[in-house]
């Protein structure tokens, strides 16, 4: 792989990882909706 492919490919993962993060404190409220 050259190294351009490879950061690309890390830089998707690192916004991938933030969008999961962003989401994450949504989906505990959710759950503690959901088991109340």
């Amino acid at each position: 792989m050259k190294p351009m492919g490879l950061r690309l490919m890390s830089e998707l993962m690192l916004k991938h990882h933030l969008k999961d993060l962003l989401l994450q404190p949504r989906k505990l409220v959710l759950l503690r909706m959901e088991y109340k």
